[in-house]
């Protein structure tokens, strides 16, 4: 064979070697790629199912938003409320705010949280700023002054205005029993006081007022019941004393007096008898 065939024979075999090789790199590429293929295929079915549940989901949420705004009417996303001496300054974004109209405004807090201000009459309006007063009985520490970021409503679902009704009920009860309980407090204050007063003149009378000293008094209001009593008591000692004295005296009278008694007896028996008498008297007239 010719040099130039075994040249060409030479080429052609490493040609077919070189064209397995890359015949085989290409299948592998291929597999590799078609799996990969599957693989993104399925991931992709996967996220198609995904998005239509959180289609599904936003959707539900959609309605329940929607269905819950229902109640909540018209509102003014942010505003800047000043509340001062009882009465609601409003600016901002206001427009529509109308006099005599009821809103219900809401402070927003520092961490994202918002806390109910109350429900306030609005007493004047323009275009940028609105006075409002309070539209409930004000009670003491019910509005903070201040300055506050707030959103303001026209409405709130019947529940919520349902609930505030009660609350509201129950704080009229409770601040009828703390008037009740002042009331009762107070009377017996009074009440304190009139014992207060008893107890003081009931201990004047027992221990003695010396402020009434030189007044025309019995000695009892003056001195008082103990040391009257005391007095008293050493005035009957002494009766006592006395007493027994004359009784002592009494009884050695009476036994003198008996005596005296038994004596003239005596002597009244050594006297010669009236029948003695009578004789010697008749003897003497014969």
């Amino acid at each position: 064979m010719h040099i130039s065939g075994k040249i060409l024979a030479w080429l052609v075999v490493i040609g077919g070697m070189a064209a397995i090789f890359l015949s085989a790199q290409a299948l592998a590429i291929r597999n590799g790629w078609m799996t990969q293929a599957q693989k993104n295929e399925a991931a992709f079915v996967a996220n198609q199912q995904q998005i239509q549940i959180k289609t599904r989901e936003l959707e539900a949420k959609r309605v329940e938003l929607a269905r819950t705004m229902l109640g909540w009417d018209r509102f003014w996303p942010l505003a800047q409320a000043t509340i001062r001496q009882g009465e609601l300054t409003l600016t901002g974004a206001i427009s529509g705010i109308q006099v005599g109209q009821t809103i219900y405004v809401f402070a927003f807090g520092e961490t994202g949280d918002s806390k109910f201000l109350g429900e306030f009459k609005v007493t004047k309006a323009a275009d940028q700023a609105a006075a409002a007063r309070p539209n409930w009985f004000l009670r003491v520490g019910d509005l903070t002054e201040g300055v506050y970021q707030v959103r303001v409503r026209t409405a709130i679902p019947n529940q919520f205005q349902t609930r505030l009704g009660e609350i509201d009920q129950h704080l009229l009860a409770a601040d009828l029993v703390v008037s009740n309980n002042e009331i009762e407090l107070a009377r017996q204050g009074q009440l304190i006081g009139q014992t207060d007063k008893l107890i003081a003149g009931r201990l004047s009378e027992i221990n003695g007022a010396p402020d009434l000293e030189g007044k025309n008094l019995p000695d009892v209001n003056i001195k008082g019941l103990i040391a009257a009593m005391s007095d008293e008591e050493q005035a009957r000692n002494v009766a006592l004393l006395q007493a027994d004295r004359l009784q002592r005296a009494l009884k050695l009278a009476r036994e003198q007096f008996q005596e005296t008694v038994k004596a003239n007896a005596e002597l009244t028996k050594a006297l010669p008898q009236p029948n003695s008498i009578e004789s010697n008297l008749g003897a003497a007239k014969r």
